[in-house]
């Protein structure tokens, strides 16, 4: 890509970025953003790389007011320097977010390299980010390693002479990981990282900012990490998961799971075998545009199974409501779902 269309990419990312932190971002621009990151999958990575220097820069004025200033200053360099982006984006300017032109993205990116935040500085091989927009993308390494990122999903790779490290950001990654001994593969997500040779398996960061790791093939190590030290360790083999708390509690299950199950959505497929209809739910939102809401608590442990094409919400409610007791209404744009009783009407 040529230097030019570079910063015109980079702008338009930092916009967006900006945009999509405001207090204000309304649903039209919210789906204006998912045709650009859908337009080029280009666009999805200068949008997550623009979220992880806003996040960073972010941590680091917290840490040093001094930053503060250098941030704001930045910022007014590239706002002076005008943008050239596509078209005209509404801007929000909180002084951590890159919200100015090529100028501030830049600086920021100086800034945090300055004081080690940046990934490849000292040394190191730089760290590419790839994201996933609202349909799922797969992304073959230089190492042979497939990827596979679920909606919404950022992941940060690093692929070193000795070895390759990974930060999941957020959302669920299934990692086909090439064999190689002399460089261990490891995935940070949240302090709890999982370190293979070469295997499958899939980490997910939940809304809660739990996270799971489920073992398809081979073997892993999982650590937990947390701000005393690595907390605990284990090792996975195939059909097992470890579900740690949000990063500083204390909770810890290894389970059985059935891992074809879990893995499902990479095939593009929704499987359900005997599985709750709340966490059923949890997974159908993650695709389709109306949602599924459970109104009665008692539905929410009914066992659901089936195999079903992610996006249609309504078409696998109309499923469940021939199978369970239950029946959907649609309201306020929703599909919520009703415990069914004798008397209603289609009961």
């Amino acid at each position: 890509m040529e230097n030019k269309n570079i910063e015109k990419l980079m702008e338009e990312a930092a916009q967006w970025s900006a945009r999509a932190c405001a207090p204000d971002f309304s649903e039209s621009e919210r789906e204006q953003l998912q045709r650009w990151l859908q337009d080029d999958p280009a666009h999805a990575d200068a949008f997550a790389a623009a979220m992880l220097v806003s996040d960073g820069l972010r941590e680091l004025t917290r840490l040093d007011p001094r930053l503060s200033a250098m941030a704001d200053e930045a910022y007014a360099m590239g706002t002076a320097a005008g943008s050239t982006a596509a078209r005209p984006l509404p801007r929000f300017r909180p002084r951590w977010v890159i919200g100015g032109g090529l100028a501030a993205v830049l600086a920021i990116f100086t800034l945090l390299g300055q004081h080690g935040a940046m990934p490849g500085s000292g040394g190191e091989p730089a760290a590419q980010i790839y994201a996933a927009g609202d349909s799922v993308r797969q992304v073959l390494l230089e190492d042979g390693s497939q990827l596979s990122l679920d909606t919404g999903a950022r992941v940060s790779v690093q692929l070193g002479a000795h070895e390759r490290r990974l930060q999941l950001l957020s959302g669920r990654v299934l990692f086909e990981v090439a064999h190689d001994r002399n460089r261990p593969f490891s995935v940070d997500a949240k302090g709890l990282v999982t370190t293979a040779l070469g295997t499958r398996f899939q980490v997910d960061i939940a809304p809660d900012d739990a996270v799971s790791v489920v073992l398809s093939e081979g073997s892993v190590k999982v650590d937990q990490r947390l701000d005393q030290g690595i907390a605990r360790s284990t090792r996975l083999r195939p059909g097992q998961a470890i579900l740690a708390a949000a990063r500083g509690e204390a909770d810890w299950i290894k389970q059985d799971i059935d891992a074809e199950v879990a893995t499902s959505w990479s095939r593009g497929r929704l499987v359900f075998r005997a599985t709750p209809l709340a966490q059923a739910v949890a997974e159908i939102n993650r695709y389709s545009k109306t949602r599924l809401v459970i109104a009665d608590p008692a539905l929410s442990d009914l066992a659901v199974s089936g195999n079903f094409i992610p996006g249609d919400g309504a078409a696998i409610a109309a499923a469940f409501a021939e199978v369970l007791p239950l029946r959907v209404v649609e309201s306020g744009g929703e599909l919520v779902l009703f415990l069914r009783h004798a008397h209603d009407p289609d009961g």
